[in-house]
């Protein structure tokens, strides 16, 4: 019976496994809007909690700050999901080779993972398991250090549009309030040209977050002056 159960964690174990390196694919490489049971379900519950306590803020200022924690925790959140499900799934498929308990297999997995290697089975699928599970840790943190970076690029991208146009017109800006100021300033002819760059702003801002769901949640240091004011009035 014992045996069974071990194998039984070990068939487990692969498909965590593969579908961890399935979901960080399409999270981290896979330039589109892919659904992953783990980033989703990451995402929707920080999204339903952090919203459900900002709800409770008199303040819309302090909502605002709280608010902005929530695109990095949601990214940790990810990040860290994705580690955890390594370390069972490489945990789970250590277990019948040995004599192991659950928790001295995780406690080997999570050592070969994190690239830490003070635990292992001197056997050699084991080990075998274990330069796997270290290859694993090391590619998913370098995959981690191009990831985050992109966003943060694309963040930069979607608002310097926005600060050009604070300097023309103001904030917030509205539609009339363009208007007004380029005709006083003689400066009609000029709009085809600032309708264009915002068409061209518009077009990127859908593709950037339709391949990054997670930039949705990202806001302004300064409240009441997010992208999406300026782009809505």
């Amino acid at each position: 019976m014992v045996t069974t159960l071990r194998w039984l964690g070990f068939a487990a174990g692969i498909v965590i496994s593969f579908g961890t390196v399935v979901g960080v694919m399409k999270t981290l490489i896979v330039p589109r809007r892919s659904w992953s049971l783990l980033p989703t379900f990451i995402g929707r519950t920080s999204y339903r909690t952090f919203h459900g306590i900002a709800v409770r803020f008199r303040s819309y200022d302090l909502a605002d700050r709280f608010l902005g924690f929530l695109a990095p925790v949601t990214i940790i959140g990810i990040l860290v999901s994705f580690l955890a499900a390594f370390v069972l799934g490489f945990g789970l498929m250590l277990l019948p080779w040995g004599d192991l308990t659950l928790a001295d297999a995780l406690r080997e997995s999570g050592s070969s993972i994190f690239t830490l290697g003070f635990v292992s089975t001197p056997e050699p699928i084991p080990t075998a398991l274990d330069v796997l599970g270290g290859a694993t840790g090391m590619v998913f943190v370098a995959l981690t250090m191009g990831y985050l970076p992109t966003l943060y690029s694309e963040i930069k991208k979607r608002e310097a549009l926005v600060k050009q146009l604070e300097g023309w017109t103001g904030s917030p800006s509205w539609g009339p309030e363009v208007l007004a100021r380029f005709s006083l300033a003689g400066a009609v002819d000029s709009l085809p040209g600032l309708y264009a760059s915002w068409d061209y702003w518009s077009a990127q801002v859908a593709d950037t977050h339709m391949k990054y769901p997670v930039l949705t949640h990202f806001r302004l240091p300064r409240a009441r002056n997010h992208f999406w004011r300026a782009s809505r009035q």
